[in-house]
């Protein structure tokens, strides 16, 4: 499946969020989104990443835009390696991978 250009829809998926067992992605209408698929937190580089999206609370207010991330690690849930926010900043587990696999984010089988 290509990936959608700019200002197409993307597809719509229902995850697990740490806060909602069954968060859907159609909610977020009208918002711009930067869905980030991280892979693990266990990474360096990416704690870095997630630190800094989740100071830009200016910028990720639920108002105008959203930051959204997608592990794949069990040991993020498990961990608690990650702390979502309640307004512009959440986590979906991924540890089936379909999401990761329906946005190309991984290879498919």
């Amino acid at each position: 499946m290509p990936l959608p250009a700019s200002h197409e829809p993307t597809p719509l998926f229902i995850a697990e969020a740490p806060n909602n067992p069954r968060f859907n992605f159609n909610t977020v209408g009208g918002l711009y989104v930067l869905l980030t698929f991280y892979g693990s937190a266990s990474d360096p580089g990416m704690q870095k990443v997630l630190a800094d999206a989740a100071a830009a609370e200016d910028i990720f207010d639920d108002l105008q835009a959203c930051f959204f991330c997608v592990s794949i690690d069990p040991d993020d849930k498990e961990l608690e390696r990650v702390s979502p926010k309640t307004v512009g900043y959440r986590f979906f587990w991924d540890l089936n991978q379909g999401i990761s696999k329906l946005y190309v984010a991984i290879e498919g089988e």
